[in-house]
């Protein structure tokens, strides 16, 4: 067993292999990510504009970029 700085763990009980592969996957996540948000925000605003014909309809909070791009709170009458 390591010391109390190792936090119990002997030097080498690391995984290599993990550590690669999660630095592959936030850099892929990293490359994908302005697309996806592109895409979502783009959905979005097209429920938006779907929810805001029914009648009585309001969008609660801010709208545009001043809003999540993946949050929609609605209240119907």
């Amino acid at each position: 067993h390591g010391g109390s700085q190792e936090r119990g763990k002997r030097a080498g009980t690391e995984n290599p292999a993990a550590i690669v592969g999660f630095q592959k996957t936030v850099s892929l996540l990293r490359e994908n990510c302005q697309g996806e948000n592109e895409r979502i925000e783009k959905l979005r605003d097209k429920v938006i504009k779907g929810l805001l014909q029914i009648e009585e309809t309001k969008i609660n909070g801010a709208l545009g970029n001043d809003r999540l791009k993946g949050n929609i709170n609605v209240s119907f009458k």
